[in-house]
């Protein structure tokens, strides 16, 4: 039975929060629905976000999304036949499949980032692809979150230190961190592996694009005073004493660092990190010769 007018501008209404529903409205005399069913997704997001970048660059994938069910609708309901040639549609098709699940795959399941610097030596060099599992973040509200274990390394969204930062888990939630010097104590216990020499500088950053990336220091520089170190934090809180500083990891917040951590800037210079910043665990690597 065919659809009336009424349901079908409340299906294009919806295919703003879910694309594809408006597709459902596609009909030999509604080739004006199936158009805007493209391009609704994209003027609902300029919309809600009011701005003219959420046109441009916030939701490819759901544009992706929204033409590969108008496609299919397109077919189903023999538009094709008087619209689209049969050889023009069955390149759209082969071509959004693959292209709307990468983007799906992109979205929700994996993200590549690249390694800017040396931070994470010997692990990770500058220039490695790094993949990233976005499963438990982007899922959380049915999948129990994704909560990182200590060991694991991660990418999280920096907060004035850079776009995505790249470090590994050292303090979880609740515990104690204790820097003597050069050693690291965690929760009473010195950790040998973590014990390198304390060294903070006072680091620079320089403007890649719109991306900005850890810059190691350099050694004209002065190396940076424990003290000064506390005064520029204003998420962390440091007890101070000589060489030796102490603090206890908020909840929901992991305390993190690089594996060289001579030329990394981590949680000893902006605290802890919260789990909502976490993009996710790293899971393998690519590097190039």
């Amino acid at each position: 039975m065919p659809f009336g007018i009424g349901f079908k501008m409340l299906l294009l209404v919806a295919s703003i929060c879910l694309a594809g529903a408006g597709a459902l409205a596609a009909r030999r005399t509604a080739v004006t629905f199936s158009v805007s069913e493209a391009v609704s997704p994209w003027v609902g997001q300029a919309i809600i976000f009011g701005c003219f970048f959420a046109l441009a660059s916030l939701n490819v994938s759901t544009g992706l999304w929204g033409l590969a069910f108008v496609s299919a609708a397109a077919k189903i309901n023999g538009l094709h036949r008087s619209v689209l040639p049969n050889s023009l549609v069955g390149r759209l098709n082969s071509m959004c499949i693959p292209a709307v699940t990468f983007a799906l795959a992109h979205t929700f399941l994996l993200t590549p980032f690249k390694v800017p610097s040396e931070s994470m030596e010997p692990a990770f060099k500058p220039g490695d692809i790094i993949i990233v599992s976005k499963v438990g973040r982007n899922h959380g509200s049915f999948l129990g979150g994704y909560a990182p274990e200590r060991g694991e390394v991660v990418v999280f969204r920096g907060s004035g230190w850079g776009d995505y930062l790249v470090k590994r888990v050292v303090g979880l939630p609740g515990d104690r961190i204790r820097l003597e010097g050069k050693t690291l104590i965690l929760n009473g216990k010195v950790i040998p592996e973590l014990s390198a020499e304390l060294d903070l500088s006072r680091g620079r950053f320089q403007e890649l694009g719109k991306a900005r990336f850890e810059v190691l220091h350099d050694a004209a520089r002065p190396w940076m005073d424990l003290r000064l170190a506390a005064v520029m934090s204003s998420s962390f809180e440091y007890q101070v004493t000589g060489a030796t500083f102490e603090t206890q990891v908020p909840a929901d917040m992991y305390f993190v660092m690089g594996d060289n951590r001579e030329h990394s800037v981590d949680s000893r210079y902006f605290g802890s990190v919260a789990r909502s910043s976490i993009v996710g665990p790293v899971l393998w690597k690519v590097r190039f010769p």
